[in-house]
């Protein structure tokens, strides 16, 4: 009995002993690991301490030359805002000198498209950009309505310079938002039916910008000025290409916002029709594919830079015009 309890002491006392020599080991690891963690702490609060105590502008002369470069920075700012600003217009607010340049810039318009080889295009009399309540001076705008109108005709003058350049065959018609018609408060929304001018054969109910003006407020912007104009014109794919690309580049900044792309013919020209009646012949140019199908290979033509027949257009664009002067205030502030 004595053995074993002495055999139980001496157990006891070595797990003792193990206990305190593997804590005295983890202590003295654990205060290695703490005096390292220390040392970092340390070296990164002085660089820390070293980097916000920093003066950012030393000397005068780089605060000078900050300076200079913040206003290098806007006057950069102001000459991109101009770029992409108003067109020039005259600053008086004249009605009778509106009007004069409305038939200036219409009679030069006309003889652009003559010099394009435009084939169709409105009489002189109806040629009137959508303006034509005011075309030949029966009607003069307000003088208020005089600085926007100007804006306006000069961005048509623009886009339709930009069609006829482009080659398109004809133009059918431009249309506008008329805001003046709001009268001086842009609130009333409500239009009356009977003062949107439709063109002639479109039908009144599902009309676009391209078909018929709108009695619409101009949307203003503190940074610009949004404007809604419509075209009708026919032309090949091509050249409907190249008119988007030119809008893309175009000076004013100008989004397309609705394009409809109608075929004017069939895709199938019959190129004889000796073998049947003129009545069949007349049905299958028109498109009739009962009528078509009849037909001999040799009679049937369906591809060829001779059968891109006129693709009848209605787009509808938004023209902001930037204002470089309230801009470059807002952003000097």
């Amino acid at each position: 009995m004595k053995n074993s309890k002495r055999i139980a002491v001496a157990l006891v006392v070595l797990a003792v002993v193990a206990s305190l020599v593997v804590a005295t080991l983890l202590l003295v690891r654990g205060g290695g690991v703490l005096a390292e963690a220390q040392d970092e702490l340390r070296s990164a609060t002085e660089n820390y301490q070293a980097y916000f105590g920093m003066n950012p502008f030393p000397s005068r002369e780089n605060v000078a030359l900050e300076r200079a470069n913040r206003d290098t920075l806007d006057r950069w700012f102001g000459q991109i805002l101009a770029a992409v600003g108003h067109p020039p217009m005259q600053a008086e607010r004249s009605p009778s000198t509106f009007v004069r340049l409305l038939t200036e810039k219409r009679d030069l318009l006309l003889d652009t498209a003559r010099k394009c080889r435009v084939r169709e295009i409105p009489p002189q009399d109806q040629f009137s950009l959508s303006f034509d309540r005011y075309l030949g001076g029966s009607m003069l705008p307000s003088p208020d309505d005089v600085p926007e109108l100007t804006r306006q005709l000069l961005v048509v003058d623009g886009l339709c310079r930009l069609l006829f350049e482009s080659g398109i065959f004809s133009l059918v018609s431009v249309t506008r938002d008329e805001f003046e018609s709001l009268g001086k408060s842009q609130g009333q929304a409500a239009a009356e039916p009977s003062r949107i001018i439709r063109i002639a054969g479109v039908p009144a109910a599902g009309g676009r910008a391209g078909d018929a003006n709108r009695v619409a407020p101009l949307v203003v912007d503190p940074l610009y000025t949004r404007m809604t104009f419509g075209f009708k014109f026919t032309a090949n794919e091509e050249i409907l290409w190249n008119i988007l690309n030119a809008l893309a580049e175009h000076d004013v900044f100008t989004v397309v916002s609705w394009l409809s792309v109608e075929k004017t013919a069939s895709d199938v020209r019959v190129i004889s029709s000796k073998t049947r009646p003129a009545d069949a012949a007349a049905e299958g140019e028109a498109g009739g594919a009962g009528s078509l199908r009849g037909l001999s290979r040799s009679q049937r033509q369906v591809s060829g830079t001779e059968m891109q027949a006129p693709l009848a257009v209605t787009m509808e664009v938004h023209v902001y015009l930037f204002k470089p002067g309230q801009a470059a205030d807002g952003a000097n502030e």
